[in-house]
């Protein structure tokens, strides 16, 4: 026999703690590694890891993209105020070139 698996699942992990509790007060030896080398409780773990990846990925995923987004944002408002303060410029220059017609008139 080998050695036993390694739980990555938490929620498996936490049930199997509380089993092993249970059963480590009978003190049966072959109750002990039956709970602990449980092929069947090694696949639940697997099929549950292999969800909490997924899960995790698509979370990531959507952590990405929003920083993606807020750095486009930054850029968008950068593009902007450039434009606004041409355009200030302008209405300046405007109200400039009035003044001056006025006064020389």
């Amino acid at each position: 026999m080998g050695r036993p698996p390694a739980y990555h699942h938490r929620p498996t992990r936490q049930r199997l703690a509380r089993h092993l509790e249970k059963v480590a007060q009978t003190g049966r030896l072959a109750d002990l590694l039956h709970v602990i080398d449980n092929p069947v409780e090694g696949q639940r773990d697997a099929i549950g890891f292999a969800e909490a990846k997924r899960a995790h990925a698509v979370v990531a995923g959507e952590l990405s993209r929003l920083a993606a987004e807020a750095m486009q944002r930054g850029e968008h408002a950068a593009g902007l105020a450039g434009q606004m303060s041409a355009c200030f410029a302008t209405l300046v220059a405007v109200a400039a070139s009035l003044a001056a017609i006025v006064v020389l008139g």
